[in-house]
């Protein structure tokens, strides 16, 4: 999201393929004076770990504990919890987001295998701990869609700032007013995030792991081949021509959102529903592929999130089949009151068995670390 809520045109460029060498952070803030106490020196630290998240977080990285040490402890690593605990107050406070600890591989892996859905990765550190941090938001659910309800005030100012501003422009691409707290559209790329939610949602629905020939066929039927170039822009990336589907589904995997792993030859392999798992044009023999979620996207949204996206998406039709039921016009409020509520609860009850089809089908658990 945009915190200033500023149209593209007045945001800062975005990096390109053609600047891959990005400058350092500056973690001290141009501030050269020495901390005269031990308290002054570990909140300079937690200042300078909470530059080194957002510049991070920034290019969608996996900030690692290593590098923490190497660019913010140096020699003073004992002090990690301290100073990572204070930076995690000014993070919340003041920014409205927290690091959290990704899974391992194996950590997701023995996730998937429990029978009860209940996760054991509290307490977990030690030797199966990722030491790998992202930033993820804190805002409340209800907040957050309270931010993007339109508001009248704000529609009209940003109407008159776009006008204002309209002269000087000379962005194709600007996005008009949208009237909300939470400017998206001027912050992110939805065409791309759209596309990673599908992804998602098929890998989900499939036992969690999706054969990479599946996937590709499922995205040619969505009208994205392999190698057609796509109609929208891809984020951290300006490539010189428009991007594939193979550009974005690298940037996914380079994110952490998607796990690539190869399974077996590519003769013997099946997917969870006997569907074989061949990967189309891959350049390693007999070798086959499947796609799963990677660490980012289990902690950022959370299969439990994606299966309501899949609820209400299918549930959408069957609520206008309903609503649009015809009534007779010469009833009682009370018993039209009472056919609404029925309506409700036919609902209700095709939307649970909705909910049970997807967590059946994801193999009978949903996980969701967001909540953590």
């Amino acid at each position: 999201m945009a915190p200033n809520g500023r149209s593209r045109k007045h945001r800062e460029p975005e990096p390109t393929q053609a600047t891959q060498e990005e400058p350092e952070v500056e973690l001290d803030g141009g501030d050269d004076d020495e901390p005269a106490t031990a308290y002054e020196a570990e909140e300079k630290k937690a200042q300078q770990l909470v530059r080194l998240a957002l510049f991070t977080e920034y290019k969608r990285g996996l900030l690692k504990r290593d590098e923490i040490n190497k660019r913010v402890l140096g020699t003073g690593t004992r002090s990690f919890n301290h100073v990572f605990e204070r930076a995690q107050t000014i993070l919340r406070k003041t920014f409205g987001m927290e690091l959290f600890e990704v899974q391992t591989r194996a950590e997701r892996d023995s996730a998937d295998k429990e029978k009860d859905g209940e996760s054991s990765r509290r307490g977990k550190k030690g030797p199966t701990s990722s030491k790998a941090y992202i930033l993820r938001s804190t805002l409340d659910a209800a907040l957050i869609e309270a931010a993007n309800i339109k508001d009248d005030k704000i529609n009209a100012e940003e109407n008159r700032i776009t006008q204002d501003a309209e002269h000087n422009s000379e962005d194709e691409d600007d996005y008009g007013p949208e009237g909300t707290l939470f400017a998206w559209r001027h912050a992110d790329h939805l065409g791309s995030i759209g596309v990673l939610y599908v992804i998602l949602a098929l890998i989900l629905v499939n036992g969690k792991e999706l054969p990479d020939m599946q996937l590709r066929g499922y995205l040619k039927h969505l009208h994205l081949p392999a190698n057609a170039s796509l109609s929208f822009p891809i984020y951290t990336v300006r490539p010189s021509k428009p991007p594939t589907i193979e550009t974005l589904l690298t940037l996914f995997q380079k994110q952490s959102y998607l796990d690539k792993e190869k399974t077996s030859a590519a003769g013997g392999n099946t997917g969870k529903k006997g569907r074989p798992s061949a990967a189309a044009g891959n350049d390693d023999g007999d070798a086959a592929f499947q796609w799963k979620w990677g660490p980012r996207a289990l902690a950022e949204i959370s299969e439990k999130a994606v299966a309501e996206f899949v609820v209400d998406f299918m549930l959408e039709k069957r609520r206008g089949e309903i609503e649009e039921e015809e009534e007779e016009d010469n009833i009682t409020d009370a018993e039209r009151a009472k056919r609404r509520k029925a309506k409700e609860d036919k609902l209700q009850k095709i939307k649970d068995h909705m909910t049970e089809s997807v967590r059946r089908d994801a193999g009978g658990t949903l996980a969701d670390y967001t909540a953590d």
